[in-house]
């Protein structure tokens, strides 16, 4: 709980000269391997895959989706994209292994490339990639299937209700409160202190009172409220005051606000 007391890349643009010609197999010993990542041969370039990111999977129906690039002799740099998939999940627990297979491409984006670009790239590799099959081990499977499903239930829990934001046109300090206010009764005497702040406040008859410095107190008839400055403070409220130390009497009023 707060108060406020009022107080005096740029983006390269990749230019393919031709229109990339892929061979047409994608050979098995390429995909069975357990090492990410993994590259594919065309015929005048290479496709590089990395470690699928599984999204979700729904009895044997995967989805998920895994960075690409392209690089072929035309382009001067690597083609970087994301491809998103739909695919059937057929499991090996005895070698703990898992086939990622009948492979569907639901999107292909490459950011980075004009939209003619794009198109192509996304064409060919749809054509290349689609019913195929991709092995990877089961137990990255499962483990990345556990942190996107850790990662939706944490987006489920993300607030996006605006803090409040405290604005002030002039000098200000914020007083602060651990949790709601909890009040403990000053022996022998009807006044309560409020525990969980360092600052000095008080109630008395109803109405707050927040310590500022040597004769000087604030009030208000809530902590929430609009605190104003005290003409009169009850004696016993002002006996509770919290002594200064000699050197520092005497220090702008209007700047600082003492603990208690």
């Amino acid at each position: 709980m707060t108060m406020s007391i009022s107080r005096i890349s740029s983006c390269t643009t990749l230019i393919l000269a031709s229109v990339i010609l892929w061979s047409d197999a994608w050979p098995a010993e390429e995909l069975s391997g357990e090492g990410w990542p993994r590259e594919i041969g065309i015929t005048n370039g290479t496709v590089v895959i990395y470690q699928p990111q599984p999204e979700s999977l729904q009895g044997n129906q995967l989805t998920g989706r895994m960075a690409v690039s392209v690089e072929s002799s035309q382009s001067t740099a690597p083609v970087f994209g994301a491809m998103w998939f739909a695919a059937t999940l057929q499991t090996d627990r005895d070698n703990r292994t898992a086939n990622i297979s009948d492979l569907n491409v639901t999107d292909v984006r490459f950011p980075d490339v004009s939209a003619d670009k794009q198109a192509q790239l996304v064409s060919e590799l749809e054509a290349q990639i689609e019913g195929r099959s991709l092995l990877i081990s089961l137990d990255r499977l499962l483990t990345s299937l556990d942190i996107a499903e850790d990662r939706a239930e944490a987006s489920q829990r993300l607030s996006m209700t605006p803090p409040v934001v405290l604005f002030m046109d002039e000098p200000a300090i914020l007083v602060t409160i651990d949790g709601q206010p909890e009040l403990s009764k000053v022996e022998g005497s009807g006044i309560e202190r409020v525990i969980n702040t360092p600052f000095t406040i008080l109630r008395s008859d109803g109405r707050y009172y927040l310590f500022a410095d040597t004769d000087v107190w604030y009030s208000a008839n809530d902590l929430q409220g609009e605190w104003q400055l005290a003409s009169q403070v009850p004696s016993d409220v002002a006996a509770l005051a919290p002594e200064i130390p000699p050197e520092e009497q005497g220090a702008d009023q209007q700047q600082d606000l003492e603990p208690g």
